[in-house]
């Protein structure tokens, strides 16, 4: 899926709006460029970023980035936010209670379609050629090539 919403058509994508109808949410979307409509999405990255990453910017490992992130939000949360009446690891446990429990089945983010492969070992799908020399188990399994 290459867009959620086309703002040409003012349209939701076919397929984000059956993932949102399994998921359980309604899609609310913001005009593009327009970063004050979100604005406390965008703040909160923003503070994160200063507040984790502007002590320390450099790391050994991925994993060591990701420890200092896990030590830094724990604090982050435990903090009061602005014109908010809760720290945040509060709110979430007031708002888990009105969370609705998580799908049990699990959604199929995928479209099955036939394709030929190609003798040079590419199949095309959506404008794109993709090779696929290593999924054919023996040349009897290569279509025959009428062109």
């Amino acid at each position: 899926m290459a867009v959620v919403y086309d703002s040409k058509k003012q349209k939701l994508n076919e397929k984000f709006l059956e993932f949102s109808m399994h998921s359980g949410f309604r899609p609310c979307v913001c005009n593009p460029a327009s970063p004050h409509e979100k604005g406390t999405d965008e703040e909160s990255v923003g503070y994160i970023r200063r507040v984790a990453f502007g002590e320390r910017s450099s790391f050994e490992s991925f994993e060591e980035s990701n420890e200092w992130l896990s030590t830094c939000l724990v604090k982050i949360n435990a903090r009061p936010v602005y014109r908010r009446p809760s720290v945040p690891v509060q709110g979430l446990v007031q708002e888990r209670a009105l969370m609705h429990p998580l799908p049990t089945l699990e959604y199929e983010n995928c479209d099955l379609k036939r394709a030929t492969i190609s003798r040079y070992s590419l199949v095309k799908c959506e404008g794109n050629f993709y090779f696929c020399s290593g999924y054919i188990s023996s040349p009897a399994d290569y279509p025959k090539n009428n062109g």
